[in-house]
């Protein structure tokens, strides 16, 4: 059964302000997409020309829903140029480790890339195979407040 679900950013915003929702996944037969009007009076617009879709099963949508949500809130926090690479070895571990598919993470990295305007796709898709092959890491808790440090790190 598909449950309702809130994604929301964990870090506050704009000088501590309350942190901000990245997507909610409603099970209720309501749907707000573009050209929707959210409550605050936010117009919702789609970035890209929509393509077709179809879903199989709700564990599909689930799955799509937290992926479109870690992209976004990567992305949001997404290192600049310099740091990159290393952010995206590190996420490739924490994901992979996690249980997710190679498939699963490629998808999220064309996200963040998307979100962020990284041009270099193939190198971040190399990094999913780099990590896959040295799955042996010596400690992934260093690797995971290494990431984090990289995330909120002030630009």
């Amino acid at each position: 059964m598909l449950e309702p679900k809130k994604f929301v950013d964990p870090l506050p915003v704009n000088n501590g302000q309350k942190s901000q929702l990245i997507l909610e996944l409603r099970v209720t037969g309501c749907v707000l997409a573009p050209p929707s009007v959210r409550p605050s009076g936010e117009q919702l617009v789609w970035r890209e020309p929509l393509q077709e879709a179809r879903v199989v099963n709700p564990v599909a949508i689930q799955e799509l829903a937290t992926d479109i949500a870690l992209a976004a809130l990567f992305g949001r926090h997404w290192p600049g140029q310099g740091s990159r690479h290393d952010a995206y070895l590190l996420l490739a571990g924490a994901l992979l480790s996690s249980g997710l598919t190679k498939e699963r993470v490629a998808w999220i990295f064309r996200g963040i890339c998307a979100v962020t305007g990284d041009t270099e796709i193939a190198d971040r898709l190399r990094a999913i195979e780099t990590t896959e092959q040295k799955s042996e890491r010596a400690n992934g808790l260093a690797d995971g407040a290494r990431l984090a440090d990289l995330l909120t790190k002030e630009s």
